[in-house]
């Protein structure tokens, strides 16, 4: 995807793969050049990308914004399973879900955070990243926590308002033990 965008879409799907706005799986790729997914829904995982079954997300600019997951489902943003998402740069922001406001990563999946922001994200847990037994590793951009005004904030109204970690390996190690509620900011001066 160059440019353009992908809004305005529902899933109603309640398991498996389903993903309201994107849905990559089965070792496909999908790479993000600028552009939009905003305001899209899903029942269940992925408001506005679902990434499965060995998929590869690569965000290069561009926004994933105001999407949601209904009730206490994961991923309102990004919801990986078993996938890898790449982002060196862009915007990550105004996503809504049970888990995961901005990005949901379970079962082996991989988070590898080299620029960009993921911000004003709304989870129980995990506002901004929810890890789930996986790998994140982060050299650059900025993950907000709840230490900054309203609009740049993510929010975890349970725990976890940066970062809510349910196992895994993070890199740097001291980037997060299990909660973290302030902001992470590793932009380069």
């Amino acid at each position: 995807m160059s440019g353009g965008e992908v809004s305005g879409n529902t899933s109603t799907r309640t398991v498996g793969t389903c993903g309201g706005g994107v849905v990559v799986v089965s070792q496909g790729t999908f790479t993000m050049n600028g552009g939009e997914v905003h305001g899209n829904k899903s029942n269940a995982y992925g408001g506005g990308v679902f990434a499965g079954t060995n998929a590869v997300f690569i965000m290069n600019g561009g926004a994933v914004s105001g999407n949601s997951v209904t009730g206490s489902k994961e991923g309102g943003g990004v919801h990986l399973n078993n996938a890898t998402f790449t982002m060196n740069g862009g915007v990550i922001s105004g996503n809504d879900a049970g888990g995961g406001g901005g990005v949901f990563v379970s079962l082996s999946g991989t988070f590898n955070m080299h620029g960009g922001e993921v911000r004003g994200n709304t989870a129980s847990k995990g506002g901004g990243v929810y890890l789930a037994g996986t790998s994140f590793t982060m050299n650059g951009g900025v993950i907000y926590g709840s230490d900054v005004g309203a609009g740049l904030a993510n929010t975890g109204t349970s725990s976890g308002a940066a970062i809510y970690r349910a196992g895994g390996s993070v890199t740097p190690a001291d980037l997060v033990t299990d909660v973290r509620e302030t902001t992470i900011d590793m932009r380069t001066p």
